[in-house]
C-alpha cells in the first residue's frame, strides 16, 4: 500500500494566511474600538458641553440682570450664577457651584470702540470677581467645566483602551446687563460718567444738574455729529426733533415722538454751557416747559409742566474727584444712557425762570440771573432696550448673550 504524507512544505503558505488574518483581525479590531471611542466618547463630551453650555448660558442672563452698577448688585448676580447652576446637570451629576462654575465681571466693548483695553474688539475686558469699579461692570462671564481637580473629567468608556481615561469641558458664556445700550429718543443734553457715577451708586439718585452757561457746567450740548461744531440751528432742530413739533413737544410728561437714533460706542461732538443762551435751543426747553401755561408769580418765576428724557452719558475716565477737569467742548465717545427729568429754565436775563412747581425743595436752585437748566437724575427707570451700557440709574430690559 502507498501512503502520500502532506509536506512541512506545503502546510506553509496555509499558516502565513492564518498569521496575515490574526494580523487583519487585530488591525481592524483596533479600528473599531478606535470607532467606538470616536462615536461614543466624543459624542459623550459634546452631550457634556452642550448640558455645561446651558447652565453657562441661563447663569449668565440671569446674573446680568442683577447687575446695576453696586457692589450689591455684584453680590446678587453671583448668588443669582449659584442659584441657576445648581438648577442644572451635567453628566447626571448636579453642577456644583465652588467646583463646577466660575463667576467673572467685567465691561463689553462693542465693535470698533476705540477706548477699549482688550482687543480685537469686540471683546470682554474682566475684572475679576469682585470688581474694584462695579459702576463699570456692564457684563458677566460665567464658566461650566468638568475638569480633573476640584471638579470631575468626563470619564470615557472605550477611550482608556487607547490610553484616554477622561477629558477636560468646559463651556462659556458672556451676556451684558446694566443700561440700555441704545435709545431711540435721544435728547442732545449729554453728561459725563464722572458726574452721574456717584449719585447713580450711593442710593441717592437725586442729583440735580445745575446747567448754567458758566465754567462749573456739569452737562453739555450735542448735535449728534461725529465733528464739527454744535451750532445753535443745529441743536435746536435736534431738540424739536427728541419731542415732536412746536406745539406738540410733549405729551403725558415725557417725549412720544423721537427721530434721534444712538448707540453706544457713537462719538459725538459736545459742546459746553456757554453755548447755551447765544444758540437759543435753552429758549426751545423753555418752550416746551411752558406748553401747559405761563403764569407768573410775584418773583417772575412761570408755571411750568417737567418732562423726561434719555441722555447719552459720556466716557470720560475721570473719578467724580477730577471730573471738573472734562473738556466739554471736544468729541467724546457714548457710554450709556441716563433717564433724567428736565424741571426749569432760565434763558438769560431778565428772562423768568420757568420751573415746575414740584420742583420746589430740591437739593439745587437756579442762582439769580444766571442762564440755567435744571434737571434731576432718575434712578430705577426701565426703557425697553437691548442692555450694554453704563449702569447710570437706567435699567434695559433686553439682557442679551454676546459670547
Amino acid at each position: 500500500m502507498h501512503t502520500e504524507r502532506s509536506s512541512p512544505a506545503s502546510l506553509r503558505p496555509h499558516r502565513r494566511r492564518e498569521g496575515s488574518v490574526a494580523i487583519t483581525v487585530v488591525i481592524l479590531l483596533g479600528i473599531i474600538l478606535g470607532c467606538a471611542a470616536l462615536i461614543v466618547d466624543v459624542g459623550q463630551i459634546y452631550r457634556v458641553r452642550g448640558e455645561l453650555q446651558n447652565a453657562a448660558d441661563a447663569a449668565a442672563l440671569a446674573a446680568a440682570q442683577a447687575l446695576d452698577g453696586t457692589s450689591a448688585g455684584i453680590t446678587a448676580a453671583t448668588a443669582v450664577v449659584q442659584t441657576f447652576g445648581s438648577a442644572h446637570e451635567a453628566e447626571n451629576a448636579a453642577m456644583d457651584f465652588t467646583n463646577d462654575m466660575a463667576v467673572e465681571f467685567g465691561h463689553w466693548y462693542f465693535a470698533g470702540d476705540a477706548t477699549a483695553t482688550c482687543s480685537p474688539t469686540p471683546c470682554f475686558d474682566s475684572y475679576g470677581a469682585i470688581p474694584a469699579t462695579p459702576m463699570t461692570a456692564t457684563a458677566v462671564r460665567v464658566t461650566a467645566l468638568r475638569t480633573a481637580g476640584a471638579s470631575n473629567a468626563v470619564n470615557h468608556f472605550f477611550a482608556p483602551i487607547l490610553g484616554i481615561s477622561a477629558s477636560n469641558v468646559q463651556a462659556d458664556a458672556v451676556a451684558l446687563g446694566g443700561g440700555p445700550a441704545e435709545a431711540e429718543c435721544a435728547f442732545p443734553l449729554v453728561v459725563p460718567d464722572c458726574q452721574v457715577a456717584t449719585a447713580a451708586t450711593n442710593g441717592t439718585c437725586g442729583w440735580c444738574m445745575v446747567f448754567a452757561a458758566s465754567p462749573s457746567d456739569t452737562a453739555g450740548w450735542t448735535s449728534f455729529a461725529a465733528s464739527g461744531g454744535c451750532g445753535g440751528p443745529d441743536i435746536d432742530a435736534k431738540v424739536i426733533a427728541a419731542c415732536g413739533a412746536a406745539g406738540e413737544l410733549v405729551q403725558g410728561g415725557a417725549c412720544t415722538t423721537c427721530t434721534q437714533e444712538s448707540e453706544v460706542n457713537d462719538t459725538i461732538q459736545v459742546c459746553n454751557g456757554n453755548n447755551m443762551n447765544k444758540n437759543n435751543f435753552c429758549g426751545t426747553i423753555q418752550a416746551i416747559l411752558q406748553r401747559d401755561g405761563v403764569d407768573a408769580d410775584a418773583n417772575g418765576v412761570v408755571d411750568g409742566t417737567a418732562f423726561q428724557v434719555q441722555v447719552p452719558v459720556l466716557d470720560t475716565n475721570l473719578t467724580p474727584a477730577t471730573c471738573g477737569t472734562f473738556n466739554f467742548s471736544s468729541t467724546h465717545t457714548m457710554s450709556g444712557f441716563a433717564t433724567v427729568t428736565i424741571y426749569g429754565v432760565r434763558c438769560g436775563n431778565p428772562e423768568p425762570l420757568v420751573v415746575d412747581p414740584n420742583f420746589a425743595g430740591e437739593p439745587c436752585q437756579a442762582a439769580a440771573n444766571k442762564d440755567v437748566i435744571l434737571a434731576k437724575l432718575e434712578c430705577d427707570n426701565t426703557v425697553i432696550a437691548p442692555a450694554g451700557g453704563g449702569a447710570f440709574g437706567t435699567d434695559a430690559t433686553h439682557t442679551r448673550l454676546v459670547e
